[in-house]
């Protein structure tokens, strides 16, 4: 690709105090034997790892009985569909073709740290030597190089680097003052002239002159550096499978051989050099470099040194550094004009250890920004491999938009297994405008920790009527997002900033004993609950008696056909219609079923059957009256249910018939003792056959002592 000019990495001391270099061996003998003959040697590059190179280079070179060099990005080896897989790099390379180095994650080597740039070149080497590939030669991202960058390369263990852009390439790439070819052996086994990467408006002609020039002025070396090889337009670097073919069988025409970089150059194998790594920060210690935002990147201008930026394919987002800033003088403001998927953010550069923080498995870490938008914006996290690859991780839950700078706080999970670094930022994934300064990231050493709570009123064993004022205490590291009450396990109140306080309308479920319990979530997602605490719902006395809640059924919170505290079932085989009906009983509502259609069961309103308290809990042994007014067409029974010491409802009994009416009727049973186990009781009535049924005004009384099975 085309190469970077004018950028000199700083050379670090330790490099300058590596041992004398080796050099690589000679080159092969065929190859010196072409060079003495005036012969061509044509070698046939591949760079970046695209898939489509194993789909459509792969085929075509064992169709002619060729074999090229495939020069892998090892970060990128199997991170997505696109990218080629380390089983798929052994296929090419079973097929007989060569495996060599790209670095880890494809960075201009002239533009990072010296140790930076060691780490991308020693460790892709490393990785493809772990993978089983006997990797000697490199090929230098966009063609960026210096005499430091090769110095690093011949001491990871390389016997060659190959640039581009500095043989003659008509039109493009370089057309005056550029040799026609490489010599062999090249002057510089580690700066490999070769033409401009091929792409996609190149006509088979131009490229075939890369080779043709070389023929016809004595002879020499022609890399060919390809990249994609693909449909039309898939890529600007780009050959089309047709053309590819087509030149393969054209240098079968040719007095060249075609032959891999390795077997040009030539030399052994040399062990593998692994490169100093970063250690991560001290547990409290800030891991994030420059952190405030105000240490410009030399390189790209407008986003901040070890930052980058991040939008999703089909977003329209826009980036700037801006002076409003919350601390110095330098903020960064996100911009989303057209929002369509994703995300668009400002995160931590993804390296390998120059800006990129290294990280604790299994700890978690306190993430920190100061923020202002016109939308929500949440914390996003990606993770890197131990190969070099990044990963999407996690995301924190969304945090408000704010008019003013707030800060933005939130503890991760445990840092996944494998895991050596993090990327984070602040994002936006709605359009809007988001201005963001002063991150911070500190290990919170250890594993992440669960909130305390603490249910403080009511007190436990209290009677509970009316409204009733929930209050817990709860704490977290990563603070608290909010605090659930629950009876009898199911939320009815929550409070979401400090004193943790709510009321509670307890006449919303029936009366009997209750579970109360207080659970805190805190902003990391991890979630605490307190010692459960057995007190008593008692709002009988206000309802004449009634142990129900919504007995009239006139709440109906929910909009749909039942009733707060009711459930309808159709149990067996028939086809039922419900209403909720304003031809009431009292009140202004009631509860209408059809059955159209009936074979088998019954369609039946039941105080609703979970884990609310609308089923009054009951002790065993206990009687109840029970009653509603009906209209039917048909007659209707009391069915009841009860709740089973291993929390499952079971059917349990039901009363002798009402006859059908037409008119507002009451019916009225006592049950017979409640069994032994049972803690709760659902109970309604039923229609059995194709008919009509309306009720209202249901009751659950204590019965008299020796009244129980009494039918009215």
């Amino acid at each position: 690709m085309i190469p970077s000019t004018g950028r000199v990495a700083i050379v670090s001391a330790f490099l300058l105090a590596w041992a004398a270099l080796v050099l690589p061996g000679p080159a092969s003998p065929r190859a010196l034997a072409s060079a003495a003959s005036g012969h061509t040697i044509v070698s046939l590059t591949f760079d970046d790892s695209d898939e489509d190179q194993y789909v459509n280079a792969l085929p075509a070179l064992e169709s002619h009985g060729m074999h090229g060099t495939f020069y892998a990005i090892t970060g990128q080896v199997g991170i997505d569909s696109g990218s080629l897989t380390v089983a798929q790099l052994h296929d090419i390379y079973d097929a007989g073709n060569e495996i060599g180095g790209h670095t880890v994650l494809h960075p201009y080597l002239t533009e990072i740290s010296t140790p930076e740039a060691t780490r991308e070149i020693c460790d892709s080497r490393d990785t493809l030597l772990g993978w089983g590939f006997p990797v000697t030669d490199f090929a230098y991202p966009y063609s960026a190089y210096n005499s430091t960058i090769e110095g690093i390369v011949r001491n990871c263990g390389y016997n060659s680097a190959r640039a581009d852009s500095l043989i003659t390439s008509r039109p493009y790439g370089c057309v005056t003052g550029c040799p026609l070819a490489e010599t062999i052996p090249p002057a510089d086994p580690y700066a490999i002239r070769a033409p401009d990467s091929i792409q996609d408006n190149w006509t088979l002609p131009q490229i075939e002159q890369l080779v043709t020039q070389a023929e016809n002025n004595g002879g020499g070396w022609t890399v060919l550096v390809f990249h994609h090889v693909c449909a039309d337009a898939c890529d600007p670097y780009s050959i089309t499978p047709e053309n590819f073919n087509a030149l393969l069988t054209w240098l079968q025409t040719q007095n060249v051989s075609i032959e891999t970089v390795s077997q040009v150059i030539g030399g052994a194998v040399r062990p593998g050099v692994r490169a100093p790594t970063v250690p991560p920060a001290p547990a409290g210690a800030n891991a994030v470099i420059n952190p405030s935002l105000e240490t410009a990147n030399p390189y790209n201008a407008g986003t901040p040194y070890c930052w980058r930026t991040d939008a999703s394919a089909g977003d329209s987002a826009s980036f700037a550094e801006t002076s409003s800033a919350h601390t110095g003088s330098v903020a960064e403001t996100v911009t989303m004009n057209s929002y369509s998927s994703g995300l668009a953010a400002l995160i931590t550069t993804q390296d390998l250890g120059q800006c990129s923080p290294s990280v604790v498995v299994g700890d978690a870490y306190l993430v920190s920004a100061w923020y202002h938008s016109t939308a929500p914006t949440r914390f996003v996290f990606w993770y890197r491999d131990a190969n070099g690859g990044w990963h999407f991780w996690t995301q924190s839950p969304q945090l408000a938009a704010a008019g003013s700078w707030t800060r933005a706080n939130w503890v991760t999970p445990g840092v996944p297994a494998g895991a050596t670094a993090l990327s984070f930022g602040l994002d936006l994934q709605a359009d809007g405008t988001l201005t963001t300064d002063d991150y911070s990231l500190t290990d919170s050493g250890g594993p992440p920790t669960a909130p305390t709570v603490a249910l403080t009123s009511p007190a436990a064993g209290n009677v509970l009527s009316g409204t009733v004022t929930f209050a817990a205490s709860a704490s977290s590291p990563a603070g608290i997002a909010r605090v659930n009450f629950l009876v009898d396990g199911a939320e009815v109140a929550t409070a979401t900033s400090y004193p943790y306080t709510a009321a509670w309308d307890s006449a919303t479920v029936g009366d009997g004993p209750v579970a109360v319990t207080a659970q805190a979530i805190d902003t990391a997602g991890n979630q605490a609950s307190s010692a459960s605490q057995a007190d008593t719902v008692s709002n009988a006395a206000s309802r004449g008696g009634n142990l129900l809640a919504n007995a009239g059924l006139e709440t109906n919170t929910g909009g749909g056909s039942a009733p707060d505290c009711w459930h309808e079932g159709d149990p067996g085989t028939n086809t039922a219609a419900w209403t909720y009906t304003t031809s009431a009983h009292s009140g202004s509502h009631a509860e209408n079923v059809t059955i159209s259609a009936y074979t088998s069961g019954s369609a039946q309103l039941v105080t609703a059957q979970g884990t609310s308290a609308c089923s009054p809990r009951v002790p065993a042994g206990s009687a109840y009256t029970l009653g509603a007014w009906y209209e039917s067409t048909q007659p209707t029974h009391v069915l009841l249910y009860y709740l089973n010491a291993s929390g499952t409802w079971v059917f349990w009994t039901q009363s002798p018939a009402f006859a059908a009416s037409g008119s507002w009727a009451q019916a009225v049973w006592t049950t017979p003792p409640v069994p032994s186990g049972a803690t709760a009781l659902s109970f309604g009535l039923s229609l059995a056959a194709v008919g009509s049924l309306t009720t209202d005004d249901y009751t659950m009384i204590p019965a008299a002592a020796g009244a129980p099975g009494r039918r009215a």
